[in-house]
């Protein structure tokens, strides 16, 4: 049944400069946000249709700062040295972005917002939560987990069969940092004959070898609640050369 909606809304900002010596720079950001209708507060419990409405947390916002530059050593030799050596141009490009959203799940949110100044990777977010699990109709006491002193109660464990009343709030900035993006490029043409030109390029992919180890542990009965594992999530550095001939 069609019942749900979704609206997404988004800019998208484009800036390109010629500057002198073959010097390019080009620059582009987006900025963006999505609500979406369509999911249930308690599932199977609530009314056809009765949706909640939530932020999409998806990537806020973009930046990509590109350049490419025709470096000019040698461009006043002659022979073999400006064949060589001259006419090399160089490329490179930084990707910047907002890190997917962290979401702690089978938790119901206190409205403190989870984010602090100094996150490290034993301590990624005020884990400090309420366990209300042991509570029953005869007795049992709610017990603190995963608190550091002066931490405020940030999430509760609810105990089984309690109904949610109220959507839990979202922090747009609770997300896991990822770091800056740096490719880069060195690439030349070689004219052998009128039919015949061979082009060499060099590439550094993730060129300052910049980690990322992925979301902390978002499981607010576990040990490692907010701990993350210091396992490279995405490429290391990476270095290639190519050859190619067009006749």
């Amino acid at each position: 049944m069609n019942l749900g909606t979704s609206n997404y809304e988004s800019i998208q900002i484009r800036f390109e400069k010629r500057l002198s010596d073959g010097l390019t720079v080009l620059a582009n950001t987006t900025l963006a946000e999505q609500w979406t209708h369509n999911s249930y507060l308690n599932n199977g419990l609530d009314a056809l249709g009765q949706f909640i409405t939530q932020n999409a947390l998806i990537q806020p916002w973009v930046v990509n700062l590109s350049f490419s530059y025709k470096l000019p050593f040698f461009a006043t030799s002659k022979g073999l040295t400006r064949a060589v050596l001259g006419g090399w141009q160089a490329s490179a490009t930084n990707t910047w972005f907002a890190g997917p959203a962290i979401t702690v799940g089978s938790v119901s949110y206190t409205g403190i917002d989870p984010q602090i100044s100094n996150p490290t990777f034993q301590h990624g977010f005020n884990t400090c939560t309420l366990n209300n699990s042991s509570v029953t109709n005869t007795g049992g006491t709610p017990v603190l987990q995963n608190c550091l002193p002066g931490d405020p109660v940030a999430f509760i464990i609810n105990k089984v069969g309690t109904l949610l009343t109220a959507p839990n709030p979202q922090f747009n900035g609770f997300r896991v940092h990822f770091p800056m993006t740096l490719n880069l490029s060195l690439y030349k043409s070689f004219k052998i004959r009128e039919r015949f030109t061979l082009d060499l390029r060099a590439e550094a992919f993730n060129a300052t070898n910049a980690p990322y180890f992925g979301a902390p542990n978002t499981t607010a009965t576990s040990s490692l609640f907010g701990v993350t594992t210091l396992a490279q999530a995405n490429d290391p550095r990476n270095m290639q050369m190519s050859l190619k001939l067009r006749y």
